[in-house]
């Protein structure tokens, strides 16, 4: 805003020059032509004093125009500025319109084990299932999971930090619109069997990085957590049920707990 005042200030100031300099030159002129001593070069020095009133008078004119001519370039500027302002939102929307969004998928998995089978099974496999939502591709894309039991059946588990794993599976590029899976994690069913009791909760942590095809951006990373419901569903099987979600949870964990059940439906 400062900037806007600056012409302003030159103007006044080129004003204050002259109006100065005119009024000091007519100070120093004699105050009768008689006092020269010679009629000629009185008349003449009255002359020049009518031709500096109109350099004057030009000089002023000039630099008004200049000042006009300063604001009209100036608010042109500044129209040049919101212009820019507005493509460069437009191209950042643009942009997040086409990237690759990998969130977790809206499916949740179920789990039948009727008490026939319960003897005969050691351990309960899990694939966590992932969508890529963007119009672009996910490149070197990475995903891994693994579960936490937790016996405090009050209180939120404290959050799990997957760390790198040269182990776990990598995908070279999710394509968009597209679905993959990784995993899987076993869990016992010893320890599913204490969740069954009621004396113990296990949370899936997962998570997925990946880089999109603009490559100025750094890596995306969406998180999430899901609790392990074992429900009882009219045929009396057990059925095991991942029950959080994990949607719009980038660079997040979320947790969703649901209470004990008496049917498969969510």
């Amino acid at each position: 805003m400062r900037e806007r005042w600056y012409p302003t200030l030159i103007v006044l100031g080129l004003l204050g020059g002259m109006v100065y300099t005119l009024h000091a030159d007519l100070a120093h002129r004699p105050s009768s032509p008689r006092q020269l001593g010679n009629e000629t070069v009185a008349e003449g020095t009255e002359n020049k004093g009518v031709s500096d009133w109109w350099l004057v008078v030009l000089t002023g004119g000039l630099v008004g125009v200049g000042f006009l001519q300063a604001q009209v370039s100036m608010r042109q500027r500044d129209l040049m500025s919101e212009q820019t302002k507005i493509i460069r939102s437009q191209a950042e929307q643009s942009v997040q319109t086409m990237r690759a969004l990998i969130f977790k998928n809206h499916t949740e998995d179920r789990f039948h084990l009727s008490d026939q089978n319960a003897s005969t099974i050691s351990q309960v496999s899990i694939n966590i299932r992932w969508h890529n939502f963007g119009n672009t591709p996910g490149l070197n894309a990475e995903g891994w999971a693994e579960y936490s039991v937790v016996r405090d059946m009050v209180n939120q588990p404290d959050p799990i930090f997957l760390k790198h794993d040269p182990d776990h599976p990598y995908i070279a590029q999710i394509g968009p619109r597209v679905e993959f899976s990784t995993g899987p994690i076993l869990i016992p069913y010893a320890e599913v069997n204490e969740v069954v009791q009621q004396k113990a909760r296990i949370f899936v942590w997962s998570r997925v990085e990946y880089s999109d095809v603009f490559m100025d951006t750094p890596r995306r990373v969406t998180e999430i957590c899901e609790e392990l419901i074992v429900l009882l569903d009219p045929n009396e099987a057990l059925t095991i049920e991942r029950a959080g979600t994990g949607m719009k949870a980038t660079k997040a964990i979320l947790f969703r707990t649901y209470g004990r059940r008496h049917n498969a439906a969510t």
